[in-house]
Parts: C-alpha cells; structure tokens; sequence
C-alpha cells in the first residue's frame, strides 16, 4: 500500500527547537499519538509510510517566536522519504500559507503513480489538511481518504468572541462539506459518532495508543508512611485541578504529598498553594525520563476531570495509559469515554463531591503496599500487552486494505 500520513507531528531533529521556540503550551501528547500511530502502520504495512509534515505549533507572536517554518526533507527510519512542509507562521496568515503549501507537496505525492492502493491519512479535522485531501481526492479519485479524530472542533477552544464566533461558523461550513468526502475514519470514543456525519462509511475506535519503547521504570518501593499523589498533564481549572487542592487540604495527615507537573490557567492556584503547605510540590518542565522517574515513586496517580463536562463524552484522556503503564494505582472518574475493558485496571470516585474525592483518596492510599502493588502491576500488564502501537494499529491497517 502506498501510505501517506499528512500529519503535524515533531520530527525527532527539530523537537528542541520547537521546544524552544514555543510560547506556552506544547501538545506532546498529539506528538506522541502520531509517532505511535507511525510505528505501528510502518510495521504492517511492511514498509515506511509517506510523512508529509505540517507542524502543530502556535502561531506567531503570541504562541511561536519564528515568523517562518522552513520546509526540508527528514527520514523518520532508513529508506523513509519525509517531508516538513513549511508555511508563514504569523497569526491570520499562517492557516492560508498552511493550505497552500500543504496542497502543493500532498498533490505532487497523488500525482506519481503506482501501481498499489494509493491512501492518505490526515490527522486531526483541520480546515487546511481537509480541503488539501479533498482538492487531491478531486485530482485523484482513485486516493482513499481516512481521517483520524483525536478532538472535535466545537471542544477545541475556549475564545468566545464575536470574530472567533462567526470564523468558527464559517470554518464548521467548510469542516461539514469536506468531512462528506472522507473514505473512513479513526475515533478517539464511540461517542464521535454523535457528532460527525459518518453515516455508513467504515470506522475504527483508537482510543489511544501507548508507545512501549519508553516503558516506565521499575515501581520504586515505598518503606515510608509517605502517601505520594501526583497529577501530570494539562493544569487548566476545567480539568478539575481546584477540587484536588481542595480535596487534598481537607486531609489533615502530614504524611501525604501532592506533586503536579504541566501547564495551563490554574498553574498559579498551584504555586498559591505550594507555598502555603508544604506538602504540595510542583515541577516544572520534566523530560519524559523525569516523568516517568517521578510516576514511579508515587502511591498513586490521580485524574480529578469530572464526567459532567460535556467533551469528555467525546475524548480520552491520554493520561490514564500513561498513567495505567506506569505500574501504579489509577483514580479517576468513570468517564463515557473510557472503554469497560479499562474497568479492572481502574479506581473510581464514589462521588463527586470534595469529600468524596478526599475520602477515596485517603481510601486508596491506605491500602496495603502490597495490593497497590498487584493492582499497578496487572494494569501496566494489560497496557502492555494490548495498546501498543502494533496492536492498535492492526485493526486500522485491515479497514485501510478493505477500502
């Protein structure tokens, strides 16, 4: 099969710089979903696919500090014939540039032809990648067209402007005709249904994928009375992050800590908070390595997201294989999105209420070392035995041979 990814990951050369270069939030979990999906179809597909590489990063000057991104050919594994598609990067122009370019490299890969099936995947419903697959589908009849929907559009922003209101209404015109050309698709939740127009078209749920080459570190044992809770990820107040503060400043037990890594709008109720009790720690910017070392020394990992807010029906959170291949205890609220197989592998809130969260916690935690232990240990098993990239990406390949 001949397969291209139009995709907005970091290759591996550039992911300093893009570090570097960013302003505020990074999506390394959009990154790492597209690399894991990439190692999973190279594998079946016998040979490497196609990269054809728009990065998502924010747009100049608030979210970028660059102007411009360069195009330049990069191999993501031997014999890989990749390309980073280059755009102007300036906030109003850069969605424009974007599809430009984007259109003109995608459509000289349509044009060479072969005598294989011919199919493109796009990453994520964004107005540029979805009309350059269609304008090329239009040119090339014979490409198939398979989208992959981490998020939904109407979820992905909190601006609520007059402008950014009628621009989101215009874009959702473009989203629903382009979304009518799409061969198959691959969701994030069941629930996307509700949402996209699928109708009898082909589709996969992927709920996530977790890339066994970083697997977490041995479960550091704990002999101290310690209770060690942490939180990683997106620190926005809709994640819940206040009613953790709130929960945990209800236990009394000096034994207990709260560490949070990430970023986001309640980053400063955080540090508020750190520097009123001691318990609660907050580190800054930790390397994948240094995550995993920190997972490893907690009693449990923790996700306060509420299942009352809307999106969550139409999302999982990444977070929780994360967490799950760590080896250690998972709290979280039984979310729709969370598939049942998960059930085993997962504790759940009894309520959502901050004594309810304060009162599971301190629940959980005192439980014996040695059942922790067994609990993290099954659920690390199960992540690793059925959501690498390879076994996720198994039923995607079979859809994309049956289009």
């Amino acid at each position: 099969m001949d397969l291209a990814f139009l995709c907005g990951l970091f290759p591996e050369h550039l992911e300093q710089e893009i570090i570097g270069q960013s302003i505020g939030r990074i999506d390394f979990a959009a990154n790492n979903l597209q690399w894991s999906l990439v190692k999973g179809l190279d594998f079946h597909n016998k040979k490497s696919i196609k990269l054809l590489n728009s990065l998502y990063i924010g747009a100049f000057p608030n979210g970028y500090k660059k102007l411009n991104v360069r195009t330049e050919r990069f191999s993501h594994s031997a014999g890989a014939l990749d390309l980073n598609i280059g755009f102007c990067n300036i906030i109003g122009l850069k969605i424009i540039s974007r599809f430009y370019s984007t259109f003109y490299y995608v459509n000289l890969w349509a044009k060479i032809s072969s005598e294989e099936k011919k199919v493109l995947l796009i990453y994520a419903i964004h107005t540029p990648f979805l009309l350059t697959a269609v304008l090329v589908k239009k040119i090339n009849p014979n490409i198939k067209l398979c989208l992959i929907v981490p998020d939904l559009p109407q979820y992905m922003s909190d601006k609520n402007s007059f402008i950014h209101r009628i621009l989101k209404y215009l874009d959702s015109i473009i989203i629903r005709l382009a979304i009518k050309k799409i061969d198959s698709f691959v969701l994030l939740s069941d629930f996307m249904v509700e949402k996209i127009d699928i109708r009898l078209r082909p589709w996969e749920k992927i709920e996530g994928i977790f890339d066994n080459t970083f697997i977490s570190p041995s479960s550091i044992i704990e002999y101290s009375n310690v209770r060690k809770i942490m939180y990683s990820g997106n620190l926005d107040i809709s994640q819940g992050i206040l009613d953790l503060l709130s929960a945990f400043s209800k236990i009394k037990n000096n034994n207990y800590r709260l560490w949070f890594t990430g970023h986001g709008n309640a980053l400063k109720y955080i540090k508020e908070a750190s520097e009123k009790d001691f318990r609660i720690s907050y580190f800054e910017n930790l390397t994948k390595s240094e995550l995993q070392k920190k997972q490893s020394e907690v009693t449990l990992l923790i996700n306060p997201l509420k299942p009352i807010i809307p999106k969550v029906r139409y999302f999982f959170p990444s977070k929780t294989m994360e967490y799950l291949a760590s080896g250690k205890a998972t709290l979280m609220y039984k979310l729709p999105s969370i598939p049942l197989e998960y059930y085993d592998y997962l504790y759940f809130f009894d309520g959502e209420t901050i004594d309810d969260m304060k009162d599971k916690i301190v629940e959980i935690c005192e439980k014996p070392s040695n059942e922790l232990d067994s609990f993290g240990a099954n659920a690390k098993s199960f992540i690793l035995n059925f959501k690498t990239p390879i076994a996720q990406t198994q039923k995607l390949y079979n859809m994309l041979i049956k289009l």
